[in-house]
């Protein structure tokens, strides 16, 4: 009797350390240190957005290199990769736009989060062309949340 309730104690301990690292599958772990790493930035046509961290962008910038990513959605994906278990009115687009013959800017608009808070997120990044590829030269960010009374306005503060 003494051992059943010894192995089943350990089981236990076993099966809860194990859940307490899982991370949520939506979203990379690499991506989730980003928000830590955002600071203040300047306004974008009367947008204010925080800019992430040169950091994250030189890690991005590796990845691009070893997985040798090609095109400018993938590279988008790999900052904020497409939510493939979403439901409802979810939608992820992404526009192009050419700065010059150099660069590019990539707009993802992610609408329908299944998050409580979160209503929308906005990622803008330059890319620009490079010997071995393209390369991210900027990221910012602005969120849409739904508790905000202005809930419809883009903000740069992280949704509560």
């Amino acid at each position: 009797m003494m051992q059943n309730s010894l192995k089943i104690t350990v089981l236990l301990l076993l099966f809860l350390g194990s859940c307490k690292d899982k991370q949520d599958s939506t979203q990379p772990l690499e991506n989730k240190e980003a928000p830590t790493e955002i600071k203040e930035n300047l306004a974008s046509q009367d947008e204010n957005f925080k800019v992430v961290a040169d950091s994250v962008v030189t890690r991005l910038n590796r990845e691009i290199i070893e997985e040798n990513i090609k095109t400018e959605s993938e590279i988008m994906g790999l900052y904020k990769p497409k939510d493939i278990y979403a439901e409802g009115n979810y939608s992820y687009e992404i526009e192009t736009k050419e700065i010059d013959a150099n660069k590019k800017q990539l707009t993802l608009i992610e609408e329908g989060l299944m998050d409580d808070a979160l209503k929308a997120q906005k990622v803008v990044m330059v890319l620009e062309n490079a010997s071995n590829g393209k390369k991210i030269i900027s990221i910012k960010e602005a969120y849409k949340c739904w508790r905000n009374p202005n809930n419809e306005n883009w903000t740069t503060a992280l949704c509560k």
